[in-house]
């Protein structure tokens, strides 16, 4: 059992007259789990000293049985992240780990949670409300909020909080909105293409800046030549990873599997494998390499030699936000000022927001609400398929690699005013006939 007192102190004067005195403030003094004594100040009533120390002897119980002691709300949340991230990684594949630890990050610096008290439901919902408006399907945006709270039930099983904050918060449902994607046309493919090249030095130069002056331009930064280089290799790392997805259909994660030994570079052959992250139908099948591609590769394959093991290009965490940012720069999305309740500012005249915005949110839809992202290049792969002529549909279906025409010509091949007005253009002209041509009179019947 430990005590509440005041302390006594004493001191002999000058004269050698001994003194005494007794503290204003009250202490206490109790046993901790290893059964050390500790002294501290608690307080300057008896009441406020009395409260520590029942506090105090509880930390002491529960800590011999296990459970937590530190308050749930002084917890870091990042030490947490990076405990349960470490728990979590070898017990899952790498790209699992990969994925969750990057939404996981992603989740907790959106809605700025730095202690566990300021992981609640609201900052929470606003962040996966701003995934929502950029056009993130409900399953992805599922999974952000499906990290978080994985590691808040290890947290709970493993005693270190006793519950978990956004139990509360429900998936959105999944089968209720469908993502309508629309492919890009030849003008926009090559926007997208020139804004990718100089992608990564028009990030760098916005990092480097200063602040604006007065009349909103900022001050010239000239990049060293060594490191326009290495931006320009990864510029054309980029193009080279778009491309891909537009002239072979291949899905991202596809493109990320690709390696040097997938490519025959002489026959102009790409080979599909079945253990690829992202092949859906789990085949091998070989596609055919356009001839403006092939040449690209070759001219990589030079500029790249290594082990035929190695990716043909880089994808990573950063791949999406990456193509979010050139979309913007093709001015084929647009960057939307959002408030703390996840609703638009309104711009003024010169474009810029009419208050401080909160956060930033990038619109992908145009105005029929259909999205434009990465997944977008394989459906303008399969429409321009569509729009050649002279390719039958069987042939469009086998280069998506679909085993249902429905799925090739329902979701993938994008029907366009130009071709439609191309095909009715065919079609004979009708006038009015006064007479109707005798092989054109049908017979009256029998029971007329």
């Amino acid at each position: 059992m430990g005590r509440v007192f005041k302390p006594k102190y004493a001191w002999t004067k000058a004269d050698g007259t001994r003194v005494e005195k007794i503290t204003e403030a009250w202490y206490i003094e109790y046993s901790d789990a290893s059964g050390r004594w500790i002294r501290r100040k608690a307080g300057v009533t008896k009441e406020q000293a009395q409260d520590a120390l029942r506090k105090a002897e509880s930390d002491v119980l529960a800590e011999k049985n296990g459970l937590p002691t530190q308050r749930l709300g002084d917890m870091s949340v990042q030490d947490l992240a990076k405990r349960f991230i470490a728990y979590l990684k070898p017990r899952v594949t790498d790209d699992h780990w990969k994925t969750t630890k990057q939404r996981l990050e992603d989740l907790l610096n959106g809605s700025k949670a730095y202690a566990l008290r300021d992981l609640k439901p609201d900052p929470v919902e606003r962040y996966l409300a701003g995934l929502d408006a950029e056009g993130l399907a409900p399953r992805t945006i599922n999974y952000y909020l499906k990290a978080a709270k994985q590691m808040l039930s290890w947290a709970v099983e493993s005693r270190l909080i006793p519950y978990s904050p956004l139990e509360c918060l429900a998936n959105r449902p999944e089968h209720v909105k469908h993502r309508v994607r629309r492919a890009l046309t030849e003008a926009e493919v090559s926007q997208l293409l020139i804004s990718a090249l100089e992608g990564p030095a028009r990030r760098a130069l916005r990092r480097y800046r200063n602040r604006p002056k007065k009349d909103g331009s900022y001050k010239p930064i000239d990049l060293p030549t060594k490191v326009q280089g290495r931006y320009r290799r990864e510029g054309e790392n980029n193009v080279l990873a778009y491309r891909l997805m537009l002239e072979t259909g291949l899905r991202r994660n596809e493109v990320k599997s690709l390696t040097w030994a997938d490519l025959d570079l002489e026959q102009g052959v790409l080979t599909t494998r079945p253990h690829w992250e992202g092949n859906k139908n789990g085949r091998e099948e070989r596609l055919p390499l356009t001839p403006g591609l092939l040449q690209t590769l070759r001219e990589w394959r030079l500029k790249n030699p290594g082990d035929p093991s190695t990716s043909v290009v880089k994808i990573t965490s950063r791949s999406l936000r990456a193509f979010d940012e050139d979309l913007v720069a093709a001015g084929l999305a647009t960057r939307v000022p959002q408030d703390r309740d996840g609703k638009p500012i309104p711009l003024n005249a010169e474009g810029l927001p009419v208050r401080t915005p909160h956060s930033w949110v990038i619109n992908k839809r145009d105005a029929a609400g259909r999205v434009l992202d990465m997944h977008a290049l394989r459906h303008t792969f399969g429409t321009r398929l569509g729009r050649m002529s002279g390719v039958d549909p069987k042939t469009v279906q086998a280069l998506m690699r679909h085993s249902d025409p429905r799925l090739t010509f329902g979701v993938y091949v994008h029907s366009d005013a130009a071709r439609l007005k191309a095909a009715v253009q065919n079609l004979p002209t009708l006038t009015p006939q006064t007479e109707i041509p005798p092989d054109e009179v049908q017979p009256a019947s029998a029971g007329a």
